[in-house]
C-alpha cells in the first residue's frame, strides 16, 4: 500500500505543489507561444514570411520539449538506474483526497498519543497521591505508636515511683512527724519550726527522712553525680522566725528574690522534712529527679525538670499527709 512508501501528508503536499506548478507550466507555456506565435503572423510583412516560420517552429519545439519534460526525466532516471518519482506511489498519491485522508490519520495518531500521555500522567499523579497518602497514614500510625509507648513508659514511670516509694515501710517518731509504714503524718494542729518541732538527725532533719536523703545522695555519688543536701536553717530545718522572713520576702518580693515560701507555721522545713538540694551539674540536676522516687522522695514544686518547674531544688517524702 502507498501508506507504507508516503506515509507523510507533508510529503506528498510538497509533491502535490511540484505537481501544480509543472502543470501550470504545461497549461501558461503553450497559450504563450500560441500568442507570440500569432502576434508575429499578424504584423510580420510577406516578404519575411520563410522567417516568421522558423521561429514559429523553434516555438514549437520549445513547447513540446517543455510539455515532455517529465517525460525526458522520467527516461533519464531509469537509464541513471535511480528511483524515477514521476512513476512513484508518492506521485502517483499525491492528491488532496490522499493528503486528506493522511492528515486524518496523523491527526487521529496525535490525538492518542496524547490521550497516552494524559492517561500516563494521570497515573503517575495518582501513584504520586498513594505514595503520599502511604507515607502520611505511616507517619500518623508511627506518631499513634509512639504516643501509645510515651503513654505506657509514663504509666511504667508513675507505677515504677509507686512501687519505690513502697520500698520504705518506716514506722517511728521523730520530733513531731510520725511515721507509718512509710507515709510521713504532720500534726494537723501543730506549727512547724516551733519548739519541739525539730528532728533528731543532722541539721534538724527528720530521721526517717534523712536516711532517705542520705541513702538517695550515695546512690546519686556512686552513678557519678554530685548532690548536696541542705545544711543549714536556711535550706534544712528552719525556725519559725527564719519562715516569717521568707514569707515577708515572698509578698513584698524586697529579698530572697521573692522566692515562693509557705505562711510561717506550715512550711515542711519547720517539720525537718524538707530539703533544698545543690547540683554539682546539669546531668545531676536531671539524674536526681528521674530517681528520686527509688528512694520514697519528691520534688513537690517541678512537675517537669525539663519543661514546667518552679523550684527544682525542694525535695520531701514522696507520700505526705496530716493527722
Amino acid at each position: 500500500m502507498f501508506m507504507n512508501v508516503c506515509d507523510s501528508s507533508g510529503t506528498l503536499s510538497v509533491i502535490l505543489m511540484i505537481k501544480h506548478v509543472i502543470t501550470f507550466f504545461k497549461i501558461l507555456v503553450p497559450i504563450i507561444l500560441i500568442l507570440v506565435s500569432a502576434y508575429d503572423l499578424f504584423f510580420t510583412v510577406i516578404d519575411v514570411k520563410n522567417k516568421v516560420y522558423s521561429k514559429i517552429m523553434k516555438r514549437m519545439i520549445a513547447l513540446v520539449c517543455i510539455f515532455f519534460i517529465p517525460t525526458f526525466l522520467g527516461l533519464f532516471f531509469n537509464l541513471i538506474g535511480t528511483s524515477n518519482l514521476f512513476n512513484s506511489s508518492c506521485w502517483t498519491n499525491a492528491n488532496t483526497e490522499t493528503i486528506a485522508v493522511l492528515r486524518n490519520q496523523e491527526k487521529l495518531a496525535e490525538e492518542a498519543e496524547e490521550a497516552a500521555e494524559a492517561a500516563e500522567a494521570k497515573k503517575a499523579e495518582e501513584l504520586r497521591k498513594n505514595i503520599e497518602e502511604t507515607r502520611e497514614e505511616y507517619r500518623k500510625k508511627n506518631e499513634e505508636r509512639a504516643a501509645e509507648e510515651r503513654r505506657k513508659q509514663e504509666e511504667q514511670k508513675q507505677q515504677q515511683g509507686a512501687d519505690d516509694a513502697t520500698l520504705y515501710h518506716e514506722n517511728g517518731k521523730d520530733g513531731m512527724v510520725e511515721v507509718i509504714n512509710g507515709v510521713f503524718y504532720k500534726p494537723v494542729n501543730g506549727k512547724s519550726g516551733v519548739e519541739g518541732s525539730k528532728g533528731s538527725a543532722p541539721y534538724g532533719y527528720n530521721k526517717y527522712f534523712y536516711n532517705r536523703l542520705m541513702a538517695f545522695v550515695n546512690a546519686g555519688k556512686a552513678a557519678g553525680h554530685t548532690i548536696n543536701i541542705g545544711a543549714n536553717d536556711y535550706v534544712a530545718w528552719r525556725p519559725y522566725a527564719k519562715q516569717e522572713y521568707f514569707y515577708n520576702c515572698y509578698i513584698t518580693k524586697s529579698c530572697n528574690n521573692g522566692n515562693l515560701a509557705a505562711v510561717p507555721g506550715t512550711s515542711n522545713h519547720g517539720w525537718g522534712i524538707a530539703s533544698d538540694l545543690s547540683f554539682g551539674s546539669p546531668a545531676a540536676l536531671y539524674w536526681a529527679h528521674d530517681n528520686c522516687s527509688k528512694f520514697g522522695l519528691r520534688f513537690p514544686i517541678c512537675e517537669n525538670v525539663r519543661g514546667s518547674c518552679v523550684e527544682n531544688w525542694h525535695i520531701e517524702p514522696a507520700e505526705l499527709k496530716s493527722k
